[in-house]
């Protein structure tokens, strides 16, 4: 699979998972196997920024759309949610440009030192990925996930034990602080993402950059409002 079919495979599930958020409040509720399914689409899109990470010619400028989005995300996000506020007050956190912007920037911090044969500042990273595991989302999980979808790149194998440990990590119960709920835990269902780390063929696909950067937006603020509006 090219990258951009895997994309088009986590924007998809993306889309089903934010569904479920969005409209929980419905009776029925939407169907539970949508976020089920979406806990595949982050690391699918972390696993594809390191790709990218790899392949841009322009390391820098990527890094930077990210934040800028990141921007966009965070300003839109405020304007929505203050002309339309949800009756039940359900604040629009949603940012995974903040989230993929970080971890480009941890990784080029971690390939720089390397480059150099400097031994790594492990203060600065490890406040770097502290500070980045608490204010973006999802990052306490997605930002080591970079780190060794990096790390591992080359080496299958070791990645993909690597991936099973942190799946694992995910399991109801597994930690005193995780729900053992297996209903409400579901975040180790990340571990089907992990067939689709092998079919990827490195190829970039159709160049549609700008589709994938404009839909995130977007989506996230029309469930928002459409959401609002059904609970009027």
């Amino acid at each position: 699979m090219t990258a951009f079919q895997l994309k088009i495979v986590a924007l998809l599930l993306m889309l089903g998972d934010h569904i479920h958020y969005f409209f929980l409040f419905q009776d029925p509720q939407p169907p539970a196997i949508l976020t089920w399914l979406g806990r595949l689409s982050a690391p699918l899109f972390v696993f594809l920024a390191v790709e990218s990470f790899h392949h841009t010619k322009n390391r820098h400028a990527y890094r930077d759309r990210l934040f800028w989005g990141a921007v966009v995300m965070i300003a839109g996000s405020i304007v929505v949610r203050w002309l339309y506020p949800r009756p039940d007050g359900l604040a629009l956190t949603n940012n995974i440009f903040l989230t993929l912007g970080w971890a480009v920037l941890l990784l080029e911090k971690l390939t720089v030192y390397l480059a150099r044969q400097r031994s790594l500042d492990s203060l600065f990273f490890a406040l770097l990925l502290i500070v980045g595991c608490l204010f973006t989302e999802g990052g306490i999980l997605l930002l080591p996930l970079a780190i060794i979808f990096h790390v591992f790149r080359t080496n299958k194998k070791r990645l993909a034990i690597s991936y099973t440990l942190l799946s694992a990590l995910m399991l109801p119960d597994s930690w005193p602080f995780f729900s053992a709920d297996p209903h409400t835990n579901v975040q180790w269902m990340m571990i089907f993402a992990l067939p689709f780390f092998f079919l990827y063929n490195g190829k970039r696909g159709p160049a549609l950059r700008w589709f994938f950067y404009l839909f995130y937006p977007l989506h996230i603020w029309l469930l928002y409002l459409a959401s609002g509006w059904l609970q009027r």
